[in-house]
């Protein structure tokens, strides 16, 4: 079984409109929010949900990491700012630390996604 988890808890579709659409201050406000999120709620929910796949008795879980959205040598969204791009990829950083721990901690195989999307 494969999984990928914790980026829509965290609300990272609604970070990603919000820095595509609004000024600098509001996205990192927003990435502020989702970060605080990861690092305080997320974890327990993870467990809670990895420690479920371990009653089911898979055998085999790996958990898909995220990874960095964007490519500093390759701007393909022209209209976020380098602070804009560089703080989304700092909180998908920690959202796949805090996921690959926790599916670690679980026992689960675990695939990281390092390369931009």
């Amino acid at each position: 079984m494969s999984i990928s988890i914790g980026g829509n808890d965290a609300g990272f579709s609604d970070t990603m409109t919000a820095c595509v659409l609004n000024d600098d201050r509001t996205c990192l406000d927003r990435i502020a929010t989702a970060s605080a999120f990861i690092r305080g709620q997320l974890p327990a929910k993870l467990g809670r949900v990895y420690d479920a796949i371990g009653l089911q008795g898979t055998s085999h879980v790996v958990v898909l990491g995220y990874p960095r959205f964007y490519n500093p040598a390759r701007h393909r969204l022209r209209r976020l700012s380098e602070t804009k791009r560089t703080a989304i990829n700092k909180a998908a950083d920690l959202l796949d630390s805090v996921v690959a721990d926790r599916a670690r901690s679980h026992g689960f195989g675990l695939r990281r996604r390092q390369h931009h999307l």
